[in-house]
């Protein structure tokens, strides 16, 4: 449950009932924002009961004792419907063994839970053309293209910290100095396992819109010698633009097209907006790095998870909007055809950044700090999403892959990563998605090293409160280093 949810949920339970705008004004929240967590929080309690609004109040109406339960074990894995979603159908594309009591085992919950999530996976199943089946086993029928790109987007979104042993695969990158990072690598490995098992089943690509774009590629000819099981010309085509799409330390698309993308996107952004935006050249030097290394997942729609999409159409909604009506003009931009709303949301949140940062106007006194993500450009993406949501004092100079921290490292002050570096004094290791203590964390040492003191927020915080009432501790915290950092 997302920690704002949780919030919300224990305000309902702990005085009882809530009222509608005393629960907007004290989260400072729209009316859909409320609404979308209150649907939330009922999916993840539904074993317990809901919330529901009786009288103009919110309440929770069902079993006490079932929801104190339900809470206690919040933080296992499959408490919420997309994982619950991504591990059963997962197992249902691969043809693994599925069953309602080894689900329900393996997840740690009930099997009317499990039951419920079949149901609700059944029915957007349906809105996307494909149908979920049971005969003798679960099944997906529909189009083998739409049931691969599913696969593609759960394999996205999963954590990878180990190295690969494969050596058809490293051999592969090596002969075509693909550079490929070891979390693309893994993700091969499991789109490889896919073909062999769909293939297996006859589900083979019947048609593949890119399949002549594939045959100019210069390892085509050799996609074969990846698998043992034969693959059809639709199929080493489907494979080949996979490839070409997954993260590497080489630079993806022409650097001059994407030169003039960038320009033509970030003018047709000042008009539609009506806005001039300031260090222009520094702006665009940075989309169009984003862009080289995503240029071929956007242009050949791979799919791709981005754990912030909700959070930044609901946040940034007009800047969102505003880039999605820019970019999917395919009169304008023809090469960006069927561009996905998770690839917007990354490129509006440039946008969304930089205008911010041009509102404040306070670069020069702020501390910097380098962003490092163990999964490169999406990791360190989010978690550069979160700092400048939390730290608004802090001007983050880039968000980068472990491997290319020695290019940046000397322009910062901190570096905020998710894994140890043993080669950097100044580093603060914290989680991909923030936790309570990170942001704590956080606090201490980015205000301490800012204000070139022994001060300590959490000290100053503790003074406070033993002499007047705090409403809200996060927002008075953040207002405090701000005006100390103005």
């Amino acid at each position: 449950m997302k920690e704002r949810d949780k919030s919300i949920l224990n305000f309902i339970i702990d005085n009882g009932s809530a009222g509608l705008y005393e629960m907007l004004k004290l989260f400072e929240i729209s009316r859909r924002t409320l609404y979308y967590s209150i649907s939330n929080i009922n999916r993840d309690i539904q074993r317990a009961g809901e919330i529901k609004r009786v009288e103009g109040k919110f309440k929770f109406i069902g079993d006490s004792t079932k929801l104190e339960e339900i809470l206690s074990n919040e933080d296992k894995d499959f408490l919420d419907y997309q994982s619950r979603r991504n591990y059963i159908l997962k197992k249902i594309i691969l043809g693994e063994d599925l069953t309602i009591e080894n689900a329900a085992s393996f997840m740690a919950v009930s099997k009317n839970l499990v039951v419920q999530t079949l149901t609700d996976l059944k029915n957007e199943l349906h809105h996307q053309k494909l149908s979920l089946a049971y005969e003798g086993r679960y099944l997906i029928r529909g189009d083998e293209l739409k049931i691969r790109e599913l696969f593609i987007h759960i394999i996205s979104a999963e954590d990878f910290n180990g190295r690969l042993e494969n050596n058809r695969i490293k051999e592969f990158d090596q002969r075509h100095d693909l550079q490929l990072t070891d979390p693309s690598k893994y993700q091969l490995l499991q789109v490889l396992n896919l073909l062999e098992y769909r293939i297996s089943i006859n589900s083979e690509l019947e048609k593949y819109k890119f399949e002549e774009e594939a045959k100019v590629k210069s390892y085509y000819k050799d996609i074969q010698n990846l698998t043992t099981t034969n693959l059809n010309s639709k199929d080493r085509a489907f494979l080949t633009i996979y490839i070409c799409s997954l993260s590497s330390l080489k630079p993806q698309g022409d650097p001059s097209q994407i030169n003039r993308l960038v320009k033509k996107i970030t003018t047709h952004f000042e008009f539609r907006a009506n806005i001039k935006i300031k260090n222009k050249e520094q702006f665009e030097q940075i989309l169009e790095r984003h862009f080289l290394y995503s240029f071929n997942r956007i242009k050949y729609q791979i799919p791709v998870y981005n754990p912030l999409l909700l959070e930044i159409k609901n946040k940034y909604k007009e800047t969102y909007n505003l880039t999605e009506a820019i970019i999917t003009d395919t009169k304008v931009f023809p090469e960006l055809e069927g561009i996905r709303e998770e690839e917007i949301a990354y490129i509006s949140t440039y946008f969304g950044y930089h205008l911010k940062k041009q509102q404040r106007d306070q670069q020069s006194k702020k501390q910097k700090v380098l962003i490092v993500g163990n999964q490169g450009s999406a990791i360190s993406k989010a978690l550069e999403y979160q700092i400048k949501d939390n730290f608004p004092f802090v001007d983050v100079v880039a968000s980068v892959s472990p491997k290319e921290v020695s290019h940046y490292a000397e322009q910062c002050h901190r570096i905020i990563s998710t894994i140890p570096m043993t080669k950097h004094d100044n580093v603060i290791v914290v989680n991909p998605i923030l936790t309570d203590d990170d942001l704590e964390l956080l606090m201490e040492e980015l205000s301490r090293f800012a204000l070139n003191t022994n001060f300590n927020i959490e000290t100053l915080m503790d003074i406070i409160k033993e002499n007047a009432t705090v409403h809200d501790e996060d927002k008075l915290k953040k207002q405090i280093m701000e005006k100390l950092l103005s």
